[in-house]
């Protein structure tokens, strides 16, 4: 009993020594007044090697493909889930834990940042 307690305890240790939160970001200027607007991204994959995590937010997909083993990992905005207009960028977190990226559109500023 006690064996499979600690088991059970080590598994959840190991997946959440790789946890992290995402939020995908958009700025813009309308009349002279700054909006920003916020949404989390999701936990759609873990296992041993990898985090997946994803939202869509007002028109843009982010995406972050952690490799756990390399620390590391690829980060996409892009404009549709199928599309490959957009940015992709290997990161890794700094020394701070943050890790991001941004994409430039006009006016607007589309961010996601994720922090350890």
């Amino acid at each position: 009993m006690i064996k499979t307690l600690f088991a059970g305890a080590c598994l959840f240790l190991s997946f959440n020594a790789f946890s992290f939160d995402c939020t995908a970001i958009d700025r813009y200027v309308e009349k002279g007044e700054h909006h920003e607007s916020k949404a989390a991204l999701v936990f759609t994959l873990e296992n041993e090697h990898t985090l997946k995590m994803e939202v869509e937010h007002k028109g843009q997909f982010y995406f972050v493909t952690y490799n756990k083993e390399d620390d590391d990992a690829l980060l996409q905005i892009v404009n549709s889930a199928d599309d490959t207009k957009g940015i992709v960028v290997r990161a890794s977190f700094n020394k701070y834990g943050i890790m991001s990226v941004s994409s430039v559109d006009g006016q607007v500023v589309h961010r996601m940042e994720c922090f350890k």
